[in-house]
């Protein structure tokens, strides 16, 4: 998805599939209350393996411009085991004119050998912003 372990999300993105143009906006791609966002990345690599993680986040709550989103899920199945997530998004970051992004981290449950946890972290996909962002400085 280009939102990798510490990756910065790519260029290039617009309109489009896993843009923010799916579930939370109408026709034409015109903003409603509540978009979402793609986001996909690695774990770390601890107990010699990492797993993936990804999906669609949680549709966005909060202020306008201080809206976040709820990323959840499990683990991809390795070494034997999966591992469940849930974290909530930092604020949006503008990106390019007119979207946003937000950037995540987190600790997933334990389980597996020992057992043992992963960090993860990364960046969503841009999607449409809802209301105008300051540029960034």
């Amino acid at each position: 998805m280009g939102y990798g372990f510490g990756n910065q999300p790519r260029q290039g993105y617009g309109p489009g599939p896993g843009t923010g143009y799916g579930p939370g906006y109408g026709p034409g791609g015109s903003p409603q209350k509540g978009h979402v966002h793609q986001y996909g990345t690695y774990t770390s690599y601890d107990f010699g393996h990492n797993h993936t993680m990804g999906g669609t986040t949680s549709r966005a709550t909060g202020g306008l411009d201080r809206h976040v989103h709820v990323i959840s899920g499990t683990t991809s199945y390795n070494d034997g085991h999966t591992h469940q997530y849930q974290v909530t998004t930092g604020p949006a970051i503008p990106y390019g004119r007119g979207y946003h992004v937000h950037r995540y981290n987190g600790v997933t449950t334990a389980n597996g050998r020992g057992p043992h946890t992963h960090r993860f972290r990364g960046y969503t996909s841009p999607a449409p912003n809802d209301v105008p962002y300051p540029a960034a400085k």
